[in-house]
């Protein structure tokens, strides 16, 4: 509700100012009006140009995340807290989790033990199979598999929700993309950031000009300018 109700209001600020600068009428024609709007977007959202140091940089800074990024593929089963756990509620899966490791070290299968333990119907129907996981978004896994060969066990590890037990099934080697290959893409995607931001200020402050009043409450953080200045608008 938030986001759609922030989405009209955008939408409802733009049309007042395309109208505005236009100088147009209230009950011009919708030609008029999205010729307008048009002409609005074009100069006051116009993107920044890109310069190629920028460039370099996003792409030294993103490099990980281009291309088919290094990987690890594992089968997990996952025991999570119950809701507000004590300490013996947190032991007690601990335990849950020491017992399924142990049976799993004594040779049964990996796989099995997921399908019955795994604490998600889509995990026990794979297998507990995650899947290849890109190392730049766990990059705990990286220690922890880094001498694994496949079908080894890791040891329980506590998660803030829970704990966890894995087999390592494979790994996968970066193939990242050079920076030629990202150049036109990341130049794309910094100049809609740009743009982006300069229409978020600009309806900030064309909200601040005319004003915006929202009487529910749950719904106070659709004001433009912000959460902070939601409670007194």
């Amino acid at each position: 509700k938030i986001q759609a109700l922030r989405q009209l209001i955008e939408a409802r600020l733009i049309n007042l100012a395309a109208i505005e600068g236009a100088e147009l009428k209230p009950d011009a024609n919708r030609d008029d009006l999205v010729q307008a709007i048009v002409n609005l977007e074009r100069e006051a959202f116009a993107p920044d140009e890109v310069t190629d140091e920028q460039l370099q940089a996003a792409y030294a800074r993103l490099r990980d995340t281009l291309g088919i990024p290094s990987a690890v593929r594992i089968r997990e089963i996952f025991f999570p807290f119950p809701a507000g756990a004590d300490e013996a509620e947190r032991a007690a899966v601990h335990e849950q989790a020491m017992r399924a490791l142990q049976r799993a070290q004594a040779g049964e299968p990996f796989e099995s033990l997921a399908n019955e333990l795994a604490h998600l119907e889509a995990l026990r129907s794979l297998g507990g199979d995650q899947g290849y996981l890109p190392l730049y978004q766990y990059p705990y896994l990286e220690k922890l598999t880094r001498d694994m060969r496949q079908g080894d066990l890791g040891e329980v590890r506590e998660l803030p929700d829970g704990y966890h037990i894995f087999q390592f099934i494979d790994r996968r080697e970066a193939v990242l993309a050079s920076f030629e290959q990202v150049r036109q893409r990341l130049s794309a995607e910094m100049m809609a950031e740009s743009q982006a931001r300069k229409k978020a200020e600009f309806v900030s402050d064309y909200a601040a000009k005319v004003g915006v009043v929202i009487h529910a409450p749950e719904l106070r953080a659709a004001w433009p300018i912000g959460e902070a200045d939601a409670a007194s608008n």
